[in-house]
């Protein structure tokens, strides 16, 4: 390895360094009262070392939701296309879809709480950062989201799900819940175990059965 290549590598240890620690941080005391100061202590480094890879709080934030997406749609492509690609049914890679979700939850805890935020907050960064890095985040949920649409309106389609179904509505809400579910389903464990005696793969098995089963087609229906 060259000094360029031996230089650039250090530089991204210390990016990812520093993005690791920014999400223990958020996790930990959230956003809003997270600060630069917190992550540089996390990181180790000294303040001024954090701002040479990151200019802002806000920019650090969008990175770490971007490198999340990422993930998560990395994890949906090498998990869920395979199973798509080899079974016609719809209901199987929408259930699919949610155990991948929840495997990325447990993987990659301080990026999927950042997403969670992102999901279920008012917080949309608006002003905020440069444009290129919330294009790429809003570009980024919106493929996650296409792809449990695209798997709704095969449904539809092979008559696998209910006919009636208004596709880009019934997207959202299945992603939002599933996210709700996630949520729940991480930072609540031991109160499932105990109060409910359910593991959090039980409960997000159970919850992805129950949103499933009210997309199917009513018993008697006319599928036709």
């Amino acid at each position: 390895m060259g000094t360029k290549d031996r230089k650039e590598s250090e530089r991204e240890i210390r990016r990812t360094a520093i993005l690791d620690a920014a999400g223990m941080v958020f996790a930990r005391k959230g956003y809003t009262n997270a600060t630069m100061d917190d992550v540089s202590r996390e990181a180790e480094y000294s303040k001024r070392t954090v701002y040479v890879y990151y200019s802002s709080k806000e920019q650090i934030y969008l990175e770490l939701m971007i490198r999340g997406y990422r993930r998560m749609l990395g994890l949906l492509s090498q998990e869920v296309t395979p199973v798509a690609e080899n079974s016609f049914d719809a209901l199987m890679e929408l259930r699919h879809i949610a155990r991948t979700l929840y495997r990325f939850s447990t993987e990659y805890p301080f990026d999927f709480q950042a997403i969670v935020e992102y999901e279920t907050g008012e917080r949309d960064f608006a002003g905020e950062g440069t444009d290129k890095p919330r294009e790429d985040l809003y570009a980024l949920g919106e493929t996650a989201l296409v792809r449990v649409q695209d798997t709704l309106e095969r449904g539809v389609r092979e008559k696998q799900l209910r006919s009636d179904l208004h596709v880009p509505t019934a997207s959202l809400l299945l992603w939002s819940s599933l996210f709700g579910v996630l949520s729940t389903a991480s930072r609540k464990g031991n109160y499932l175990r105990h109060y409910y005696s359910l593991t959090p793969e039980d409960f997000v098995e159970e919850a992805c059965r129950l949103l499933t089963d009210a997309l199917l087609p009513a018993r008697g229906a006319d599928q036709a």
